[in-house]
């Protein structure tokens, strides 16, 4: 239950366009309502919590490490084509 609910705060909250944040925030807690049959504020508060907790932190640190990572792959193959191809035409 929780873990679920923290990676669904850590996925809104590393995004950068702050409307798209609010809304993914405004659709999460009302799911969290219908999920769960509590009202707007209990689930307001749920997220808070969410958005606070160590937990949320550190899956948002581990997305962000693997984006760094991907990133980094994604440059070294593009430097190693770049390469190669005008390894080609010498």
């Amino acid at each position: 239950g929780l873990n679920k609910l923290y990676q669904e705060v850590a996925l809104y909250m590393v995004e950068r366009n702050i409307v798209k944040r609010r809304s993914t925030k405004n659709k999460l807690i009302q799911s969290l309502m219908r999920k769960y049959s509590i009202t707007s504020d209990v689930s307001s508060h749920m997220v808070d919590f969410a958005e606070k907790s160590e937990k949320t932190q550190e899956i948002m640190a581990s997305k962000n490490r693997n984006s760094k990572l991907i990133m980094v792959i994604i440059g070294v193959f593009v430097v190693a084509t770049i390469i190669g191809i005008v390894l080609a035409f010498l």
